[in-house]
């Protein structure tokens, strides 16, 4: 059952390396924000030397009945939102009177539970439980808890303001003003949101995921990688943990623009390109030729229309 939550195989680099990271903190004052705006938080990660600001993406959230604040990760590859087993018993020493919520399947948990994000009252009102997951902590240490999934934007909008470090969730179109982005076409299936890169003139098929930190782009096709990297600068040669293996990747910059629909994007961003046998066959899966991080975006407000289906980036 678990298999259907990521298909995002840099998930486990992510929050590995993530965890050990320092936490940054940018968050402002609440009466400061927009009725629907939430804050988030970066939580930066080294990686062989390399200190990466912009890895997990981070929301409070606030568990009904429950007077304290919580974080989890705003995390597109996933399907549904996820409590992580480990803080989850935690909890529960704490306040009991949640294990009546946890309801049993055929080989996998859910909690029943209304939660809030920040100011937004989420839709979603129940959990999965991801077994032998997460920090195991005391009580008043404990603090990320889980993961905000796809199922949480379901047939609504998304803005993502990244410079501002703030996102919101609206339920309208009249809530934003269209003539303010340029407008791609997006699909959404399978709990992912897939969108269309060209790069001199050919398609190519990606997935965004705000749970990649990584890299701008991981891609799988050599065609792609060889259209767009850095010609002026040497490829590098990386060993990076992939289920738990170590996974060989070359590692270029992004250095001839990248169009989405019909805008063009410059991004002086890392492109990671691997041929490992799992990867490709995991990503061959859903046919896609890879996966689109947050860093692509970092100095950009996006929306991402599930009502409509459109995949916005605001106009400089």
């Amino acid at each position: 059952m678990k298999s259907f939550l990521k298909i995002c195989f840099i998930l486990t680099l992510a929050l590995s390396s993530c965890n050990s990271g320092n936490q940054k903190s940018e968050r402002a004052n609440t009466d400061e924000l927009l009725q629907n705006e939430i804050k988030f938080e970066w939580q930066s990660f080294e990686l062989d030397g390399i200190k990466y600001e912009h890895g997990a993406l981070f929301l409070p959230v606030y568990i009904d009945s429950i007077d304290r604040e919580y974080k989890m990760q705003f995390d597109l590859g996933l399907n549904v939102s996820a409590i992580y087993e480990n803080p989850l018993q935690t909890i529960l020493t704490e306040h009991p009177h949640l294990k009546r919520k946890i309801v049993a399947r055929n080989d996998y948990k859910i909690l029943r539970v209304n939660t809030r994000i920040g100011n937004y009252s989420s839709s979603v009102d129940t959990l999965f439980v991801y077994e032998d997951h997460g920090d195991q902590k005391s009580y008043d240490s404990l603090s990320v808890i889980g993961s905000i999934g796809a199922n949480e934007v379901e047939n609504k909008i998304l803005l993502i303001d990244f410079p501002n470090t703030t996102l919101a969730i609206l339920n309208e179109e009249s809530e934003f003003d269209k003539s303010e982005y340029h407008l791609a076409p997006l699909e959404y299936k399978y709990g992912k949101i897939f969108i269309s890169l060209a790069a001199d003139g050919q398609s190519y098929d990606f997935i965004y995921d705000t749970g990649v930190s990584i890299s701008a782009i991981t891609t799988i096709d050599k065609a792609f990688f060889n259209k767009v990297k850095s010609n002026s600068t040497p490829t590098d040669t990386v060993k990076l943990n992939s289920w738990g293996t170590l996974a060989t990747f070359e590692k270029s910059k992004i250095e001839s623009p990248i169009q989405l629909g019909e805008m063009k994007l410059s991004a002086n961003k890392n492109i990671l390109f691997t041929q490992e046998q799992k990867i490709v066959e995991t990503l061959n899966q859903v046919g896609i030729d890879g996966l689109v991080g947050n860093d692509f975006f970092i100095d950009n407000v996006i929306i991402i229309d599930l009502v409509n289906n459109k995949f916005g980036v605001r106009k400089q």
